[in-house]
């Protein structure tokens, strides 16, 4: 079995790459980090043709707030490599969605939910997703939209508390701290797609899935929580209202049912998250 990462020097690639190392999959990897452009479709043909792979988990996206940057990089990107599968022969590509999509829905989010992105980051998501869909009979594939990430080498909220409370810094709060959120643990991530490539859980996981725990978390809890299981005392200070999602929860009845996944809850997480750091 070959599987291509593009995206595999990233926080969730790297990580994936490490797991299939360690079962003895032969791997290749596609990144920004190492000069490789997705715009680049002359280099993205050759590396699909030229590697062979059976499976390409495509994690790779530009969160850069400037529009060109942002849609460039993740349509455009993203439209090479659904080409470069379709014609090449690919078993199956396993695409990283956001939440970011739906926007301010209605609580909590299934698949079905309207989808009214806020930022560019979720307008290109989307877009990309809606290119995704235009592959279907020609390219086998799951989309997965994940809510916030968490662990060992990430960068959203719960990784800037850790820092904060590792280096006694002040944590700059937005829009009060009320912001609903929904995390997922990155090795309850990597169960997935080893469960969507088929030759490993024999789940042939195909359409869309929402990826989270499916519980609500206000920043300020999640905070009080981190320095619960940390020993922190984070401090922090009020910032300026941003213009972010508010509410964001999914509901990842879907996946329950088509697996027989267990997610991690946030406490178990944040301890796991604690034991991998010391």
């Amino acid at each position: 079995m070959r599987v291509l990462i593009v995206g595999d020097e990233g926080f969730i690639g790297s990580r994936i790459k490490q797991v299939l190392q360690d079962k003895g999959i032969l791997i290749a990897g596609f990144d920004k980090e190492k000069g490789q452009d997705l715009r680049d479709w002359d280099l993205v043909k050759n590396t699909i043709s030229s590697f062979e792979p059976d499976y390409v988990v495509h994690c790779a996206a530009n969160l850069n707030n400037d529009t060109f940057s942002c849609m460039s990089n993740n349509i455009i990107g993203s439209t090479h490599l659904f080409e470069a599968c379709s014609r090449f022969g690919v078993k199956k590509l396993i695409n990283f969605s956001s939440a970011a999509v739906y926007g301010n829905s209605v609580l909590p989010v299934h698949e079905l939910s309207h989808r009214r992105p806020i930022n560019i980051y979720g307008w290109s998501k989307l877009c990309v997703e809606n290119l995704l869909y235009q592959y279907l009979g020609k390219l086998n594939f799951v989309n997965l939209r994940l809510s916030n990430v968490y662990g060992i080498g990430g960068k959203g909220i719960i990784n800037k508390v850790i820092v904060c409370g590792k280096h006694n810094k002040i944590l700059t709060l937005y829009n009060n701290g009320q912001s609903i959120r929904d995390f997922i643990f990155v090795e309850d991530i990597i169960k997935i797609v080893m469960m969507s490539i088929n030759d490993f859980e024999g789940k042939n996981l195909v359409g869309t899935f929402n990826l989270s725990t499916g519980n609500e978390t206000t920043i300020i809890d999640l905070i009080d929580e981190t320095n619960k299981i940390f020993r922190f005392n984070v401090e922090t200070e009020l910032g300026q209202t941003l213009p972010e999602i508010e509410y964001s929860c999914l509901n990842n009845s879907k996946i329950l049912k088509a697996t027989d996944m267990e997610f991690t809850n946030l406490k178990e997480g944040l301890e796991l998250l604690k034991k991998q750091s010391i």
